[in-house]
């Protein structure tokens, strides 16, 4: 855990480049890596030089990374898996919509008699 950096200075043109890392992108986890305990402990240009490769659960390759309210930075997943993960959610719930309106028009009909 490091302390908030919003206030320091970071060399332009350096990186922190964290290898194998195997967290949780909702936070908590293996690896865990903290910068204050909120989500102020960076800047957007110091979030812009940290880079996570090859993290578990991931395509190989190299992911930028977001600070969570927490603290704890964590890679963002490559949107392909963001756009797989909202279109079975908006599938899950267009079924579960379907199925409801199928229960009240069998209650109606069930009471309408």
């Amino acid at each position: 855990q490091f302390a908030d950096s919003s206030v320091a200075s970071w060399g332009v043109g350096q990186y922190l480049n964290i290898a194998n890392w195997s967290g949780v992108t909702n936070g908590g986890g293996t690896d865990q890596i903290y910068f204050g305990s909120n989500n102020s402990g960076l800047t957007a240009t110091q979030l812009g030089q940290i880079y996570f490769t090859d993290p578990a659960g991931f395509s190989a390759g190299t992911y930028p990374a977001m600070q969570l309210a927490s603290g704890e930075i964590v890679p963002i997943p490559e949107p392909a898996t963001v756009f797989a993960s909202a279109a079975l959610g908006l599938l899950a719930a267009y079924r579960e919509r379907r199925r409801l309106q199928r229960v009240v028009q069998a209650l109606r009909l069930r009471f309408s008699r």
